[in-house]
C-alpha cells in the first residue's frame, strides 16, 4: 500500500501538530548534549565511587598484611612450643633439664614465658618466676585449652588476659604433647599483647588511619594509636559486631563517628585484624579527584553547547534562505540560491530542474488517470491511485475484497485498520517514506481480515513527481496483490532445502561411523554387513521423505525393518502401542537398533526358525516412553564374546543420542531389549 491519504485531503496517520524546524534543532541540540552531560557526570560518579574502592582496598590490604604478620608471630611461638613439648626430657621426666630449655627459648619474661602444667592444671614450671616453688594451679580457662589442644592436635590460642606473674597483658598459646609425656604434662607459652603492636604500623597505614587486635571476647590485644593504655579494652561496639566478617564494615567507633572498617581473620586464633579510616578521612581523600572531574564535565558541556549552538543558527540560516527560493521557484519565479552546503546546492538544482516539468507531468498525470480507468477494469487485482498533496484517492472496487471488507471503501483508513499489529509500524514507516520519494517503490505485509484469516498482501506501485513544498510527491499508482499462496511455498521450499541440507549431513556423518565400526574377517564379509547396514539407514529415509522430513510413525517404522526378513509378519510378530511420530532424528537412532535388532533375529534368534516369535511394544506415561523387543522361542542363545558395532547400537548409541536408557539380555529363551527415554526426545521439530 502507498498512503493512507482520503478524498477529503485529511491525513489520519500523519502528525497531530506541526513542529517548527527551530524547535527540532534545539531538539538536535539537547539530544547531542544530554547524553555528553549525563556521561560525564556518570563518569563523575565512577570516579568517586572508584577512588573510595580504592581508600577501601588499600584498607583491606593493610588489614590483611598485618593479619599475615599477626599470625606469623603466632606461629613461630607456637613452633617454639610445639619444640619444647616435643623434648625428650619430657619423656624422661627431667623437669630441670625441660625448665632450662625453656629458658634458653624465652630467657627474659619481656619477650614470653613456658608453662609446664599438669594435666590437671598444676603449674611444675613457670619461667617466668625466678623460683619454682609455690606455683599456682591454671584457670579453668586455660585447663579448658589443655584438653582442646589434646583433643584436637592443634595449638590452642587464648584471648588476651592480664597475666599474674608478669602484671603484663598477654595472650597464652597451648600446644598439644605428643607420645607417652602426652598423658601427664600440659606445654604452653605465653606472649606479651604489646608484642602484637609492632605489626600495626606498616609502612602503607596512613597516620590517621586506626589499627588493632581484638580476641574472640571482643577486647583489644594491640591497637595504635592508643598503645599500651588500650589493650585489654573493649572495642567498639559496631567492630565487636562485625568481628570474624572478612572484608568492608561500616559502624561507629568508640567516639561516636562513622567509621570504614577492613576486618581480616587470623587462620590460628579467633582474632579479628581491623584497619579503619572516619568516613571523612575518606571523603576529603576522594573530593579532590571528584571536583576535578566536575569541572571537566561542566566545561566540556558547556564547550558542546557552544559549538552545536553556532552550527544550528548556520543551519537555519540556509534553511530559511532555502525555503523562500523554493516558494518562488514553485510559483514560476526565478530566484537565484547558493549555500556552501553541498547537499542543499544540490537540493536546489534538483527542484530546478523538477520545477520545469511540473505542467509536463500535469498534463501526463491526466493521460495516466485514463489509462487508470481501464487497468482497473481489465485487471483482476486492486488499483489504486493516491494524490497526497491534495488529499484525492481512487481505486478499483476490488480492493475491498482482497481485504475482506464487507462494506465500500470511502477512505484508505479501513484499510490501514486491516494491517497486522505486528507489520503496521514496519509498513507506515515504508509509506511515509513512498510518499516523499519519487521512483518505484514495492513493500509486502499482512493482513488480519474479519474472520481472522492472516493473508499476505503485496504493495507494488510508483510516486511521480514533483515534490511540492511539503516534500511530498504528486501521484502514486499502484497495485494490491494477495500473494498468501506464494509465500506459504516460498516459507515450505526454504524449510525443506534446509531440513534436507541438515539431514545430509547427519546421514553421512553416520555413514562414517557404520564404515569405521562394521567389523569383518573379509573384504566381501565387510560389503555384506555394510550394505545390510546401509539398507535399514535406506528404509529410515523412505519414510521420512515420504512425509517431507516431518518423522517418521513408528509403527511404520518396525514394520519396514521386518519385513525383508519376516515374511508371515502377522502370526510371528507381534506390534502394540499407541501413534507415535516421530522425529527425524528419533527415526533415524531407533531405526538403526531396530535394524540391528532384526538382523541378529534373522541370523541367531527368533527369525532364524520357523517357530521363533517377536514381540515389539511401547507405552508412554507421564512423559516417558518405553519401547520393549522380546523373542521367543527361537534357538537357545548365549551372550556373544565380541561385541561389535551393533552392540554399540543397542547399547550405548541410541540411548546417548534420545537421552535415555537401554537394556540388552541374552536370556537362553530370547534376546530382550528394552529402550527408555524422555517422550519430548521422540517428537519432531515444529513447523516455522
Amino acid at each position: 500500500m502507498a498512503a493512507n491519504q482520503s478524498r477529503d485531503g485529511k491525513d489520519p496517520a500523519g502528525w497531530p501538530m506541526s513542529i517548527p524546524l527551530p524547535a527540532l534543532l534545539f531538539a538536535l541540540i539537547v539530544a547531542s548534549i544530554a547524553p555528553l552531560a549525563a556521561a560525564g557526570f556518570s563518569i563523575n560518579i565512577w570516579f568517586e565511587r572508584l577512588a573510595r574502592d580504592t581508600q577501601e582496598s588499600g584498607l583491606l590490604y593493610i588489614a590483611r598484611s598485618i593479619s599475615v604478620a599477626v599470625d606469623a608471630e603466632i606461629d613461630k611461638s607456637a613452633t617454639l612450643a610445639d619444640a619444647l613439648a616435643r623434648s625428650p626430657t619430657l619423656e624422661r621426666d627431667d623437669l630441670a633439664g625441660f625448665e632450662a630449655e625453656a629458658r634458653r627459648f624465652f630467657g627474659d619474661p619481656k619477650d614470653g614465658w613456658v608453662i609446664l602444667a599438669t594435666r590437671d592444671g598444676r603449674e611444675l614450671i613457670n619461667t617466668s618466676f625466678a623460683h619454682q616453688s609455690g606455683l599456682p594451679l591454671r584457670p579453668a580457662e586455660a585447663i579448658e585449652r589443655q584438653k582442646r589442644a589434646t583433643q584436637t592436635g592443634k595449638p590452642v590460642v587464648s584471648s588476651v588476659y592480664r597475666s599474674g606473674a608478669a602484671e603484663v597483658w598477654a595472650v597464652m598459646i597451648d600446644v598439644p604433647v605428643p607420645g607417652a609425656a602426652g598423658s601427664k604434662y600440659a606445654v604452653a607459652v605465653a606472649l606479651p599483647a604489646h608484642n602484637f603492636a609492632k605489626f600495626l604500623n606498616p609502612p602503607e597505614r596512613h597516620s590517621e588511619w586506626l589499627a588493632g587486635v581484638m580476641d574472640q571476647n571482643g577486647r583489644y590485644v594491640a591497637r595504635v594509636p592508643g598503645g599500651d593504655a588500650m589493650i585489654g579494652e573493649l572495642g567498639s561496639e559496631g567492630w565487636r559486631e562485625s568481628a570474624r566478617k572478612e572484608g568492608i564494615a561500616y559502624f561507629l567507633n568508640r567516639d561516636g563517628e562513622r567509621t570504614i572498617n577492613a576486618n581480616a581473620n587470623s587462620r590460628l586464633a579467633a582474632w579479628t585484624i581491623g584497619v579503619g579510616a572516619l568516613e571523612r578521612q575518606i571523603d576529603a581523600a576522594v573530593q579532590p579527584i571528584t571536583n576535578w572531574a566536575i569541572l571537566a564535565a561542566l566545561f566540556a558541556t558547556a564547550l558542546s553547547l557552544a559549538m552545536a549552538y553556532a552550527i544550528y543558527r548556520f543551519l537555519w540560516r540556509s534553511l530559511v534562505g532555502l525555503q523562500g527560493a523554493t516558494a518562488k521557484a514553485l510559483n514560476g519565479a526565478a530566484p537565484t540560491f547558493r549555500s556552501p552546503i553541498a547537499e542543499f546546492e544540490s537540493l536546489w538544482q534538483g527542484l530546478l530542474a523538477t520545477t520545469t516539468r511540473k505542467h509536463e507531468a500535469e498534463r501526463e498525470l491526466a493521460e495516466s488517470e485514463s489509462r487508470f480507468q481501464l487497468a482497473a477494469q481489465a485487471a483482476r487485482f486492486a488499483v489504486y491511485q493516491l494524490a497526497p498533496a491534495t488529499g484525492t484517492a481512487r481505486w478499483s472496487g476490488d480492493i475491498g475484497d482482497i481485504f475482506g471488507l464487507g462494506e465500500p471503501v470511502h477512505d484508505m483508513r479501513s484499510i490501514m485498520t486491516a494491517f497486522h499489529p505486528d507489520d503496521r509500524e514496519k509498513a507506515g514507516a515504508a509509506i511515509q517514506q513512498a510518499r516523499r520519494t519519487i521512483g518505484a517503490y514495492e513493500l509486502e505485509f499482512r493482513i488480519v481480515r474479519p474472520d481472522g484469516s492472516v493473508r499476505w498482501i503485496l504493495d507494488r506501485g510508483e510516486s511521480v513527481g514533483p515534490l511540492d513544498a511539503n516534500g511530498r510527491v504528486a501521484r502514486m499508482t499502484g497495485t494490491f496483490l494477495d500473494i498468501t499462496d506464494r509465500k506459504r511455498i516460498e516459507e515450505r521450499n526454504k524449510m525443506l532445502l534446509r531440513e534436507v541440507n541438515h539431514r545430509s549431513k547427519n546421514l553421512l556423518t553416520v555413514i562414517a561411523v557404520i564404515a569405521r565400526r562394521t567389523q569383518s574377517g573379509t573384504a566381501a564379509d565387510f560389503v555384506k554387513g555394510f550394505n545390510a547396514r546401509i539398507s535399514g539407514l535406506a528404509a529410515n529415509q523412505d519414510l521420512l521423505v515420504a512425509s517431507e522430513w516431518r518423522g517418521a510413525e513408528l509403527r511404520q517404522l518396525i514394520v519396514a525393518h521386518l519385513e525383508p526378513f519376516c515374511e508371515d509378519m502377522a502370526t510371528r510378530v507381534s506390534i502394540t502401542g499407541p501413534h507415535v511420530l516421530l522425529g527425524p532424528e528419533a527415526a533415524q537412532n531407533i531405526g538403526m537398533a531396530l535394524h540391528e535388532l532384526a538382523t541378529n533375529a534373522a541370523k541367531y534368534g527368533a527369525l532364524s526358525n520357523n517357530a521363533g516369535r517377536i514381540s515389539v511394544a511401547w507405552t508412554i506415561d507421564s512423559g516417558q516412553f518405553r519401547l520393549e523387543w522380546v523373542e521367543r522361542e527361537g534357538p537357545p542363545i548365549a551372550e556373544p564374546t565380541h561385541k561389535g558395532f551393533g552392540s554399540t547400537v543397542l547399547t550405548s548409541l541410541v540411548s546417548t543420542a534420545l537421552a535415555g536408557e537401554t537394556t540388552l539380555t541374552y536370556a537362553p529363551e530370547g534376546l530382550f531389549w528394552t529402550l527408555a527415554c524422555p517422550a519430548a526426545r521422540l517428537a519432531a521439530a515444529p513447523e516455522h
